[in-house]
């Protein structure tokens, strides 16, 4: 599964050399008992101590409650990671549009503190620079470069009014995000908006110069889409590339991730057709154990999707174990993971009570709001 975020580090090879870019195994192969676990006396999984970014964390005893974007230690599998929250005082990423005030900033929607990114393209607005295409972009500096891994994330909220119209002079498309390798051809991977079929959608453009439409969801406005890719960028066959929407594993695609060249940089915003959408909380992290930094942090915000296979990220609104089991809708079937000081914390309803008396002393009785929680269906019971 998909956001374990210590698990899937770096594993080791029957010869003992590291193996840092292996894609995760399907959710469904990932369900956990208690009784295997507490046959087995240690819980063989180790997860790294998580210290809070800025000021968006909580204290509750001895322990940190995490609400917000985690870093973790950067010396061991991450090099880089850029985030763009639009908040006062940051610095704005390099910009391509037509005029200065088509990219902006909104604090009326936004995904995580005070700020968003507001994006609008319209139709009679002039190619960028006279020849460079219809576009309304920000882009990062970072590039992704062969050989290696990276997790990306991104927020985006579509109006009602979104759909900005035609414009005649440019492809019948709308790309937001892009993965380019920097050649003057189409991104290698992409996200898109489908007004025809109310679609958005991820296209990967093969090396032969296909395009192969991965995955699509139905696109609703009003709502908030939390996106976050995880990707080995290679032109080899060990290749990956993973499409994660609210924090769950939705496609995978292995293979050939470089077609052209031997590094990727990203852009966002609105590539074609005339649009209008907010985007909040971009972020590029290297490293096999980034996609949990790259993930936007509301990942979940109501309980009652844990899925009911698999393992999945969730936001806890608060309360005792009884309102968290009754909220995840996994009556006692459900188990719960907290990571402080460098290992897990379980919690399971169909446990006895020994089993949980690590979580019990942890959180004496009131689980803090909006802590982050691992969370899985498939216990006992």
């Amino acid at each position: 599964m998909s956001l374990l975020r210590r698990v899937l580090r770096t594993r080791q090879t029957s010869s003992g050399s590291p193996v840092a870019h292996q894609p995760p195994q399907p959710r469904h192969s990932r369900g956990l008992q208690w009784p295997l676990v507490v046959a087995a006396g240690v819980l063989m999984v180790v997860i790294a101590s998580v210290a809070t970014q800025d000021d968006r964390a909580e204290a509750h005893t001895n322990f940190t409650t995490t609400v917000a974007w985690i870093t973790a230690d950067a010396s061991e599998l991450r090099l880089e990671h850029q985030r763009v929250s639009y908040e006062d005082g940051e610095e704005v990423p390099y910009s391509q549009a037509p005029s200065d005030d088509r990219l902006g900033f909104t604090s009326s929607i936004v995904r995580e503190g005070s700020r968003a990114g507001t994006v609008l393209l319209l139709p009679d607005d002039p190619a960028y620079r006279g020849n460079l295409g219809y576009r309304a972009e920000w882009q990062s500096d970072v590039y992704g470069q062969e050989g290696r891994e990276y997790s990306y994330g991104a927020s985006y909220y579509l109006p009602d009014d979104w759909n900005q119209g035609r414009n005649p002079k440019t492809f019948d498309d709308r790309i937001i995000f892009q993965f380019h390798e920097g050649n003057g051809k189409s991104p290698t991977f992409s996200l898109h908006l489908d007004a025809d079929r109310g679609r958005i959608f991820v296209r990967h453009r093969e090396d032969n110069g296909n395009f192969d439409a991965l995955w699509s969801t139905e696109l609703k406005t009003d709502s908030w889409y939390d996106f976050a890719f995880r990707a080995y960028w290679s032109r080899g066959n060990d290749g990956f590339f993973q499409i994660y929407l609210d924090g769950r594993l939705q496609y995978q695609y292995n293979g050939r991730t470089l077609n052209d060249s031997n590094r990727i940089y990203t852009k966002w915003g609105i590539y074609g057709q005339p649009t209008k959408l907010i985007v909040d909380e971009v972020s590029i992290v290297e490293g096999a154990d980034g996609l949990f930094d790259a993930t936007p942090a509301r990942v979940a915000t109501l309980m009652d999707v844990v899925p009911k296979t698999g393992v999945a990220l969730v936001r806890f609104s608060g309360g005792d174990n009884a309102d968290l089991v009754r909220s995840s809708g996994c009556s006692k079937s459900a188990m719960f993971w907290f990571t402080v000081g460098g290992e897990l914390v379980w919690y399971n309803a169909a446990a006895p009570d020994f089993v949980n008396a690590r979580w019990n002393a942890l959180f004496g009785g009131s689980i803090p709001e909006n802590t982050l929680l691992i969370a899985t269906c498939g216990g006992s019971g």
